[in-house]
């Protein structure tokens, strides 16, 4: 029995069901492959599903169910993108009465039948009880399973480079905290009684390792939605201990004491740079006020600092505005100013 075949297309059907398909696809490949990461969709997805999971905890950055979020945010990713893309080309195979065909009787495919067969083909296993009608059908049979299979393989190389980027966001982490569990932490366990080159040992590597979180952070901005509960682990928490302590010492340093204020910069450059993807993620200064620095303890273990009144030609005005930036990144992932002074220990229980 020869198979038959209708000429009649719905193209408005057929136009959303490309439109779909190209959306879908633009999405995947910027979203993986571009330098710069997510286009609106994505973001917005983000966003609402962090907003989501901050909302059930709460707001409180201790909270384990934060812990799920970016995962939850993954797997939104791949759902969302697999069933548009199915969607879509479902819509193009329904475009036209016949494009699908039984293989038994050639008899025309259900909707239905339709949407399995795509499902199918997508997948890459493919089935013979339905087949595409005719030669167009067959080429764009062949063209839409090469393309799932392209899919798939970015997806699953997706899902390892932000995996690999949450590991390397936790190292960078712990690493800050190893140096101080608060600013005042970090400065004092950094002075050897007359500079600080105890702390500025560290500061080339730490320089390299958060341009390293700034350029994941970019290329896969996901990584915003990734949160731990405890304090030794959280990003936002230790960059903003650490550039509280770089703060400390542009306001407070006498010029005679080390480290010089290129070896401060290099490091300031390279949270500054992790700060500039913080857009992505909605995340804009502030606005409530982060308060003043404290010292108080630096001053009871006597650390030379400048007496009453912070170093002049600083722009304060534009480093108020860099502590309210912080200031919100900590309040986005649910801690706050507070989170940076207490020098919580490195195995202290949390409320679940």
């Amino acid at each position: 029995m020869q198979r038959l075949k209708s000429n009649r297309m719905n193209y408005l059907i057929f136009v959303a069901g490309v439109f779909i398909v190209v959306f879908v696809l633009v999405n995947v490949f910027i979203s993986t492959l571009a330098p710069r990461g997510s286009r609106f969709f994505t973001q917005r997805l983000l966003h609402w599903v962090w907003k989501f999971f901050y909302w059930l905890a709460g707001g409180k950055g201790s909270k384990k169910i934060l812990n799920y979020a970016g995962i939850f945010t993954l797997f939104s990713f791949l759902l969302i993108w697999v069933l548009l893309f199915w969607f879509g080309n479902t819509l193009i195979y329904l475009s036209e009465l016949d494009s699908v065909v039984a293989t038994g009787n050639h008899m025309p495919a259900t909707p239905i039948q339709k949407f399995y067969f795509v499902g199918y083909i997508l997948s890459t296993l493919g089935l013979g009880d339905f087949g595409p009608n005719g030669n167009g059908w067959m080429v764009y049979t062949s063209i839409i399973s090469f393309s799932g299979f392209i899919m798939i393989s970015t997806i699953v190389s997706f899902l390892l480079s932000v995996s690999a980027g949450e590991i390397q966001k936790r190292k960078v982490s712990g690493f800050i905290h190893s140096l101080g569990s608060s600013p005042e932490n970090i400065l004092l366990n950094g002075w050897n009684g007359k500079d600080f080159s105890r702390l500025t040992a560290h500061f080339i590597e730490l320089t390299n390792l958060i341009l390293e979180v700034s350029q994941q952070h970019t290329a896969y901005p996901v990584l915003h939605n990734f949160h731990s509960n405890l304090v030794r682990e959280s990003f936002s928490v230790n960059l903003a201990g650490l550039d509280e302590a770089l703060t400390i010492l542009l306001l407070y340093k006498p010029e005679e004491v080390l480290p010089a204020k290129v070896e401060i910069y290099s490091l300031r450059y390279a949270v500054t740079e992790f700060l500039a993807t913080l857009e992505k993620a909605y995340i804009y200064p502030s606005d409530n006020n982060p308060g003043p620095v404290r010292i108080e303890k630096l001053k009871q273990k006597n650390i030379p600092l400048k007496e009453n009144k912070p170093a002049t030609g600083l722009d304060i005005e534009r480093l108020q505005l860099r502590r309210k930036l912080m200031l919100a990144m900590l309040e986005t992932d649910g801690w706050n100013m507070e989170s940076l002074y207490e020098g919580k220990k490195l195995y202290q229980e949390y409320d679940f």
